[in-house]
């Protein structure tokens, strides 16, 4: 929502239909109007109605700014998906040495994270359960209206992300940790799709590098883009805190976003660039940080 600014987690805490955070819904609306029942507007003296070569005549077509970030974000994604998001895929889950992920020596890490860390976590997970755009947005400080490109860019983000975690997700079938251990129990029922790659991790990760990339290249900086990295990182490791992620479903999720993130460059140097809408929303949301 670019104009309440007031409360930009509300913007873009969705309906969550994916369940892996900054998902769906319209966040362009956001004030209700109470109208008389005795007297409605269209009832109110001298108000006008447009005269029918007035509609006609009407000069103003639906501009680019006039769409809401999120369904300006599935324009975007429209031309992401004619790429081929197979090269995308990140692997069958590694541990930390590349070797094949260990799921039952994962597991005993979580019940520790589970013991040790998961009640101080806890705001922070259920924060961020079903969106962090919100994060982002308040760690560069910028608002929805102050920064309109950025706010669209990291719906961009989001929705890049789902998609290519969706597809994997469905690749490789991963059971959720608390599927196999239930001492592991959630603070919440978990999403209703497979572990691997975490799409929180894939959504974080992209947002960061984004983030990141549209900022001034002053060293002054540099700061600021440890800390989206540094974000993302915890937004991730949140998840595995929670029982719902692996450690090796986040490490997915981070090589995931960097073949989107490479993919979506290769194709800005390409001869016939597609996604034309995410280049120009990078371009205008690099502007606002001039």
């Amino acid at each position: 929502m670019t104009s309440n600014t007031s409360n930009t987690s509300n913007t873009s805490n969705t309906s969550n239909t994916s369940n892996i955070g900054n998902s769906s819904g319209d966040p362009g609306g956001g004030w209700a109007y109470a109208d008389r029942v005795n007297l409605p507007f269209v009832d109110q003296p001298f108000v006008t109605v447009p005269t029918d070569a007035e509609i006609g005549a009407w000069p103003i077509p639906f501009r680019p700014r006039d769409w809401s970030p999120i369904w300006y974000a599935w324009q975007a994604l429209t031309e992401f998906v004619q790429l081929n998001l197979a090269l995308l895929d990140p692997g069958a889950p590694v541990d930390s040495l590349g070797n094949p992920a260990d799921t039952a020596s994962e597991i005993r890490k979580l019940v520790t994270l589970a013991r040790f860390e998961r009640a101080d976590a806890l705001g922070e997970i259920l924060g961020q359960k079903d969106e962090f755009i919100s994060y982002f947005m308040g760690l560069l400080n910028a608002t929805p209206s102050g920064h309109p490109e950025t706010f669209r860019l990291l719906h961009m983000a989001n929705l890049f992300a789902t998609v290519a975690a969706m597809k994997f997700k469905k690749q490789y079938s991963r059971p959720r940790p608390t599927q196999i251990s239930s001492v592991l129990l959630g603070p919440a029922p978990p999403p209703g799709h497979a572990a691997y790659p975490s799409g929180h991790a894939t959504q974080a990760a992209l947002m960061a590098q984004w983030a990141g990339e549209i900022l001034p290249a002053a060293a002054v900086w540099n700061a600021t883009r440890n800390n989206l990295q540094r974000l993302a990182f915890r937004i991730a490791r949140n998840r595995e805190i929670a029982g719902f992620h692996y450690e090796s479903d986040s490490r997915g999720g981070f090589m995931l976003a960097d073949k989107i993130a490479a993919a979506v460059e290769n194709d800005r140097t390409s001869a016939a660039p597609v996604i034309v809408t995410f280049h120009q929303t990078k371009y205008d949301a690099a502007a606002e940080w001039i």
